[in-house]
C-alpha cells in the first residue's frame, strides 16, 4: 500500500471510532442543553484544552524527521492563534467559559476527573517518551483529525443553550478550521 491510500485508510479508521458514537456526544448533539449543562460540560473539558497544545509539542521535541516536526509546528503554531493571542484555542475557550458566566479563578481551578488525570498522564507519558511515531499518532493524527466532526456534536448541542450568545460560534468554528 502506498503513503496515500495508508493515509486515507487510516483517516478512515479514526473517524470511524466508536469515540465519535459515543453515547454522551450523540445526546449532546441532538437534545437541547440547559446552561447548567454547559456550565459542567465547559468546566470538565477546560482541562483537556489546556494541554493538547503540550502533548503536540511534546511530540515535536521527540521527532527525529524535520518533515513531521513541521506539520507539528503548523499545529502548534495554530493552536496558539497564529500570532493572534486573542485567537489561541485556549483564549477562544476562556471566551465561551466566560459566556459561561465562569470567573478567572474558577477557570484557574478547573476540577480534574480521575479519569481525565489517567488521561493526561498517559498522553504525557507517550509524548515523551521514546516511541517518536506513538507521539506523532496520538499528538498528530489521532488527536487533529477526529477534531471537525466531533466539534461540530459540540458545537450543534451548545448552540442549543439559552442564553448562551451567538457570538461564541464563530470563535468555536475557527477552531475547526
Amino acid at each position: 500500500m502506498n503513503a496515500p491510500a495508508f493515509l486515507q485508510e487510516l483517516k478512515e479508521r479514526v473517524n470511524n471510532h466508536p469515540f465519535l458514537r459515543h453515547p454522551f456526544l450523540q445526546q449532546f448533539s441532538t437534545q437541547p442543553l440547559t446552561f447548567a449543562q454547559a456550565r459542567t460540560f465547559a468546566l470538565l473539558y477546560y482541562p483537556h484544552i489546556l494541554r493538547t497544545r503540550l502533548y503536540q509539542a511534546n511530540a515535536l521535541g521527540v521527532t527525529p524527521d524535520e518533515r513531521i516536526q513541521a506539520v507539528l509546528a503548523d499545529i502548534l503554531y495554530d493552536e496558539y492563534g497564529n500570532g493572534n493571542p486573542a485567537n489561541s484555542h485556549m483564549e477562544v475557550y476562556r471566551k465561551l467559559l466566560r459566556a459561561l458566566d465562569f470567573s478567572e479563578a474558577e477557570m484557574a481551578n478547573a476540577p480534574i476527573t480521575p479519569e481525565q488525570q489517567g488521561y493526561i498522564d498517559t498522553m504525557m507519558r507517550v509524548t515523551q517518551g521514546t516511541d517518536w511515531l506513538a507521539a506523532v499518532g496520538v499528538a498528530g493524527i489521532a488527536g487533529e483529525w477526529p477534531i471537525p466532526p466531533y466539534y461540530r456534536m459540540l458545537l450543534t448541542g451548545l448552540r442549543t443553550v439559552p442564553g448562551l450568545p451567538k457570538m461564541h460560534w464563530n470563535c468555536l468554528s475557527g477552531i475547526l478550521n
